[in-house]
């Protein structure tokens, strides 16, 4: 069977299997009952979450070196809100707006870094959110946080682009990908501070549409960072402004943001089939490896979608869970996570 291959090849652990096969809300006692495996066994690894976190990280860069290789990269970033409206003990929590409820939630903000080459996407990468209200001395912005794994992926891989929407567009983030010659196209505020020519003021004074326009593009700088600024009149009718290091084309660029839209795709499928929600472990470290399992069963999902040709990731999850496969017919990972 071409599905017990795919998970045969990539030695999946329990943990992300259950994830895929639990069809009721994936909680403790359920995902365990859903491979016929002990609570203890299937939560073994959170005893020493760290450990298995940064192996669920290597072999999902694995992952994109076998499948991805010799094709354009994009690298995207983006983030979420985990929603816990009842939880109380969880580290990490606070308020903060859930874009697909449209309201405030209490819940956990992750950042999420996301691979592509514009059809297999493989989420790679996460860190944990906290405000400042709740860091403290020990605040780190969201830019600060794709800084840092930027810094780290951009090591091991040749990326055409990194693709990400505004709240990422900072002086901080943007000089470090200026300072490393990547290509970049964000979202940016239209109030944001620029000098285009002799001229410096707000953007949206500085570039404007004019009658009968739907696009414009010019050079200019942003903290005394070259780049090019745009803006655009969408299909939607709503003007929008990006910044890139180099000139795009305009349709070159809607395509290119288009590509950005993965990572929304990720996230809606993690949260309502994978149970990114779910997760009620108290640490922050649990948290931070539970959401790496659903990674790995989304990058799972994602290879048996285009091995497969499903037309969706929710495909894939849907004919896993319908199948069931019996252990024995693929290779699971040991208790002690072996994914060597």
């Amino acid at each position: 069977m071409r599905v017990a291959k795919v998970l045969a090849e990539t030695n999946i652990p329990n943990y992300s299997y259950a994830l895929l096969t639990t069809e009721s809300r994936k909680t403790c006692t359920h995902l365990a009952v859903s491979i016929a495996q002990s609570h203890d066994k299937l939560y073994r690894p959170f005893k020493d979450a760290c450990t298995h976190t940064h192996a669920l990280r290597d072999h999902l860069l694995g992952i994109v070196k076998s499948e991805l290789a010799c094709k354009p990269m994009y690298l995207i970033f983006d983030d979420s809100q985990l929603s816990k409206p009842h939880a109380r003990d969880i580290e990490g929590l606070d308020i903060s707006f859930d874009g697909s409820t449209g309201r405030p939630e209490l819940g956990l903000q992750i950042v999420t870094a996301l691979i592509t080459d514009g059809n297999l996407r493989i989420p790679v990468d996460l860190s944990p959110y906290f405000s400042k209200d709740v860091a403290g001395d020990y605040f780190k912005t969201k830019s600060n946080l794709a800084s840092t794994i930027t810094i780290d992926l951009i090591k091991q891989f040749d990326f055409k682009f990194v693709l990400a929407d505004a709240h990422y567009a900072t002086k901080q983030y943007i000089s470090l990908l200026y300072g490393l010659q990547q290509n970049f196209l964000m979202k940016f505020s239209r109030n944001r501070i620029v000098k285009i020519g002799q001229k410096q003021g707000q953007l949206k004074d500085l570039l404007k549409l004019r009658r009968n326009e739907h696009s414009r593009s010019v050079a200019g700088s942003f903290s005394n960072i070259p780049c090019c600024f745009y803006v655009v009149k969408l299909t939607s009718g709503v003007i929008a402004y990006f910044i890139s290091l180099h000139p795009i084309e305009r349709t070159q660029l809607i395509a290119l943001y288009r590509v950005r839209w993965n990572i929304e795709l990720y996230h809606r499928t993690a949260k309502q089939y994978l149970g990114w929600n779910d997760c009620q472990m108290r640490a922050i470290e649990k948290q931070e490896l539970h959401s790496f399992y659903v990674m790995y069963a989304y990058a799972i999902a994602e290879l048996i979608r285009v091995k497969m040709k499903f037309n969706s990731t929710e495909d894939a999850i849907r004919y896993v869970s319908a199948v069931k496969i019996d252990s024995s017919s693929h290779q699971v990972s040991s208790a002690g996570e072996n994914l060597c």
